[in-house]
């Protein structure tokens, strides 16, 4: 492209960039964030599979844009990807003869789609993720129309490599784009009469290349004082990791109904995303890519229903649902782009002027939803928790809405290092150094039961069986205290929530994002709690409804309030709430139990058979 042909692409970068640094969370957020902001800026080895580009380009940022804090400067890094990312398919298509409005429409439909913006402005790595995958289809296009240049074969190789290494979504692409680039080339190969491996050798080299930047885990792992997942010396370990075979469980185990219903989301995703209109330009795009395009048709198409056929057999986190789609998503920004072409192709003027308002929709809709710039709440949250510990206490950690916020706090920003935190699900600092899965937590229960009979001051977040027989746990701040049984109670100081809230900026009844609505109502969990303890019944029930209220699309709240409802003998409270927890996720059984519980409770026998049906619908029970 000349230079002018730019300027569509500049103009994305710079609108996504100026949008997501207006939205940019200003400190830690929950969930992995954490972890990967420690793991940027201490080069450490965060969760499968590794992330390495991202680890380590976050870390340039970091050191050419020093700011406030780490939290800042990596959430910097990942607006500069996702922005580079949309200015990226701004020139695919470009390159591929889409006009500069419609190309730039493109751009703007990936930056300002709600799932995209809300993962720009936090650290994650899916701008970096879109960004590297968007270059390699757009280098094994270029392959494809010069199948003798061998710098090409070696660069579309070195592409996908490397996406690879960004995310595992990238695989969904790289069939198509694989074969679109080596096709022509083994065609020409046969022609002079030459060997398979002049066609496929240099495309196959540069792969390898790409993704030699895995290298860093093994190389990286353990040392320093970077957060580290888990221990990968050994090549089983090593390609665990690579395959993210923790997460394996989560993909192509579900009864129909749970396609079917993963179906619905992604509609819903894919509504909130473009509206009507946007579906509609959509569909012009896949017309005119048919008459224009067949080539770029068939990576798109191809990655669509990969990335469906995978998603729509997911189940984990219903909250971070959309993440999964993304690739999809980027597929669908294409289209649009070729639609909007289409479109000002046949009326310029009105199909402008329209497509100039669905960008103004798309920015001014999402905005509220994807809004961070007043995200306090993760590191608050963090910091009461730690402040409610005595000198030298010992934290029980699990889960990882907190878990890796407490990590990035102490080693980072240097809050309550006199505390000693360790990670119960053997994920960065833990007590087990051996073992794996059941072994390694059986290492860590024999680890507490050490440091309980040493007369160590322990704490948990989550209550579990304690280590050893006879303790009780006793709510203290946001964390339980391990007491002995001939202990005399201790009280503490009952966390007032509505204070802590307003103070984060969260204050009122109703938290948006759910992931930050669950660590709001974490504290009026524990306030109720406190109250149980205290034998206050009616605050106890108060606070705990109060938290279900506000997290009311967690499930685990949920959950979790029912139960204490139910001892509470709070049965209509108690049912109401199971329902909800049960409608947010019907694949898990747990909820069903405790709803038919409550029901023989109520006596109420024939919704308890109805409730039972409702399960085995959704293959709950047999």
């Amino acid at each position: 492209m000349k230079i002018a042909e730019y300027g569509p692409s500049v103009g994305v970068f710079l609108a996504a960039l100026a949008t997501y640094l207006l939205t940019l969370c200003p400190g830690v957020y929950t969930e992995g964030a954490g972890e990967l902001i420690g793991a940027a800026y201490l080069l450490g080895t965060p969760h499968p599979t590794g992330y390495p580009l991202f680890v380590l380009l976050g870390r340039v940022v970091t050191v050419l844009l020093p700011l406030q804090s780490p939290a800042v400067e990596i959430n910097v890094a990942t607006a500069l990807f996702a922005a580079i990312a949309a200015a990226t398919l701004t020139g695919l298509l470009r390159s591929r003869g889409v006009g500069s409005i419609a190309a730039l429409v493109a751009g703007l439909a990936l930056a300002w789609g709600q799932v995209f913006w809300t993962q720009a402005v936090i650290a994650e790595v899916y701008g970096l993720f879109v960004a590297v995958t968007l270059l390699a289809v757009a280098s094994c296009l270029a392959a494809s129309a010069a199948p003798t240049s061998l710098r090409r074969a070696i660069l579309a190789g070195y592409l996908c490599g490397l996406a690879v290494t960004t995310h595992l979504q990238a695989i969904l692409v790289l069939p198509m784009a694989a074969g679109l680039a080596l096709w022509p080339r083994w065609q020409w190969a046969r022609s002079q009469s030459r060997g398979q491996l002049l066609a496929v050798g240099p495309f196959l080299g540069g792969g390898v290349l790409g993704l030699s930047v895995w290298l860093y885990l093994p190389l990286r792992n353990g040392r320093g004082p970077g957060f580290h997942w888990a221990e990968i010396t050994t090549s089983s370990g090593f390609w665990h990791y690579l395959t993210a075979a923790d997460y394996r469980a989560s993909f192509f185990d579900l009864p129909w109904a749970a396609v079917m219903r993963n179906a619905e989301r992604f509609m819903e995703i894919w509504l909130q995303e473009w509206s009507l209109l946007g579906v509609f330009i959509g569909l012009v795009g896949i017309l005119r890519l048919w008459r224009l395009d067949r080539s770029l048709l068939t990576i798109i198409g191809g990655a669509l229903l990969l990335n469906l056929l995978v998603a729509l057999n997911y189940h984990r986190d219903p909250a971070g649902f959309g993440v999964f789609f993304l690739l999809a998503l980027t597929c669908g920004a294409s289209l649009i782009g070729y639609g909007a072409d289409e479109l000002i192709s046949r009326w310029r003027r009105p199909a402008s002027g329209v497509l100039i308002g669905f960008c103004l929709w798309l920015v001014t809709t999402h905005f509220s939803q994807a809004d961070h710039s007043q995200v306090r709440l993760p590191g608050q949250y963090g910091r009461d928790l730690l402040a409610g510990l005595p000198e030298g206490a010992v934290l029980l950690i699990e889960g990882d809405d907190i878990a890796f916020v407490v990590d990035y706090l102490q080693r980072l920003e240097g809050v309550r290092p006199d505390i000693e935190v360790y990670n119960r699900q053997g994920r960065g600092r833990t007590l087990a150094q051996n073992g794996v899965r059941v072994g390694r937590q059986r290492e860590h229960e024999r680890r507490e039961a050490e440091l309980w009979r040493q007369g160590r001051d322990l704490y948990v977040v989550v209550i579990r069986r304690p280590p050893v027989a006879g303790v009780r746990f006793v709510p203290h701040g946001l964390a339980y205290r391990l007491e002995g049984p001939r202990t005399p109670p201790r009280t503490a100081d009952i966390v007032d929530p509505t204070q802590r809230l307003l103070q984060a900026g969260a204050g009122g009844h109703q938290v948006a994002d759910p992931r930050l609505a669950k660590l709001a109502a974490n504290y009026w969990w524990m306030a109720g709690e406190s109250f149980g303890a205290r034998g206050d019944t009616a605050k106890a029930v108060a606070a705990y409804l109060e938290a279900a209220n506000v997290a009311d699309r967690s499930q685990s709240t949920l959950y979790n309030v029912s139960l204490r409802l139910l001892n509470h003998n709070e049965l209509e409270e108690a049912l109401e709430t199971i329902e909800k927890a049960i409608s947010i996720d019907p694949l898990q059984e747990g909820p069903y139990r405790l709803a038919s519980q409550i029901l023989r409770g109520l006596e109420r026998n024939h919704e308890r058979d109805q409730l039972h049906k409702r399960a085995q619908f959704w293959g709950v029970f047999p």
